[in-house]
């Protein structure tokens, strides 16, 4: 079984799969897959110089920031650089899940931002949305990746509204007060082994 978990930067999806790698889950990171996937001297580099600018590689490594900072300052750019990525993540997820299967488990937690927008919701039995204010996500960002105001409320820019993903979830965790966050994965875990989701 798949879950697929999914959510606004800063909502904390990395804390709730934690949580469920506890449990037993497998988890299957894929901003840490798309960090393998475009690693130093990786074929995928030279696709993205092409579209992006040579000045975004310094040899064969990837200036991601600078990156970032140029597919996320509009739609249509940060649309392309998705349309790159993510069918070489998508491929290396499926990869790695059908290998955790595999080796005994059974369930495994999909964690992507672009769930939607990359087309891995249909491989998911069950969609997860994790949700915070944007204040709390905004601090978060801020801790989290050390970057400028500007450039964290860039990245949240580019991302579909919250109610987005309220609507297209099977299930909803606040991760932000006064909501306990153990107590709603520990329900989570509960429908997902009666299947009432």
């Amino acid at each position: 079984m798949i879950i697929g978990l999914t959510g606004q930067t800063g909502s904390g999806k990395s804390t709730v799969c934690t949580i469920l790698e506890k449990q037993g889950y497998y988890i299957c990171d894929c901003d840490k897959i798309s960090k393998e996937v475009m690693a130093d001297g990786a074929s995928l580099l030279y696709v993205l110089a092409k579209a992006f600018g040579d000045d975004i590689l310094d040899g064969d490594h990837l200036n991601r920031r600078l990156l970032a900072d140029k597919a996320f300052r509009e739609k249509d750019l940060t649309e392309l650089l998705n349309s790159i990525t993510h069918p070489a993540i998508l491929k290396k997820c499926k990869e790695d899940m059908s290998k955790a299967f595999e080796e005994g488990y059974e369930h495994a937690v999909l964690d992507a931002p672009t769930l939607f927008e990359s087309g891995a919701d249909k491989l998911c039995d069950y969609i997860v949305s994790v949700s915070a204010p944007e204040n709390v996500r905004l601090k978060r960002i801020l801790l989290r990746d050390k970057i400028h105001i500007d450039q964290a409320k860039t990245r949240m820019g580019a991302q579909k509204d919250e109610s987005f993903y309220i609507e297209n979830s099977d299930f909803v965790i606040r991760n932000y007060p006064p909501f306990d966050l153990d107590e709603q994965v520990r329900e989570l875990v509960e429908e997902i082994r009666n299947h009432k989701v």
